[in-house]
């Protein structure tokens, strides 16, 4: 009786890893759903973000009051999917925007950065400051980053410019 209950808890976390695996992959399949261009640096990320999704609800858990992480985490499959589309279009529209040679300052940068701080928010469910704050202190969690060394400094570049312009 005893190795039959151990061979089905065995079956159950195999059965349990198995949906997670298979949800995970329906996720990705609705986020590049009529896509026709898709970045690999990207899609490789947004994979990432699923595999260490744990990672990062413990991280907010540890910097976090539970009133926060509840709001954070607690968003149905197809809002997650639709901010993932949001992310993939604003992370693609960085990348392409550094390949095309574009001025972090020209108005089309500018206009991304805005998008991309607004999206961050939208995800954040409002707490990007709080959030901000924590951030240098983090050190334990490798959040995944999709860029190339060149579209960092792009991006550092971009961004100072836009909080440059856009503070009080």
């Amino acid at each position: 009786m005893q190795a039959l209950n151990y061979q089905k808890q065995l079956l159950e976390a195999k059965k349990h890893k198995i949906i997670n695996i298979l949800s995970d992959l329906n996720h990705l399949i609705e986020m590049i759903e009529g896509e026709e261009i898709i970045n690999i640096d990207i899609f490789c990320a947004m994979l990432q973000k699923l595999m260490f999704e744990e990672d990062t609800e413990r991280w907010f858990k540890e910097h976090f009051s539970k009133d926060i992480i509840d709001e954070l985490f607690n968003i149905n499959k197809s809002e997650e999917i639709d901010l993932d589309k949001k992310w993939t279009k604003a992370l693609f529209e960085i990348k392409h925007l550094t390949i095309t040679g574009a001025i972090p300052s020209s108005k089309e940068s500018q206009e991304t950065i805005e998008s991309l701080l607004l999206l961050m928010n939208e995800t954040l469910k409002g707490n990007l400051d709080l959030v901000a704050e924590k951030l240098p202190s983090s050190e334990t969690f490798s959040f995944p980053n999709p860029f190339t060394e060149k579209e960092q400094e792009f991006l550092k570049e971009a961004m100072k410019i836009y909080q440059n312009n856009h503070s009080s």
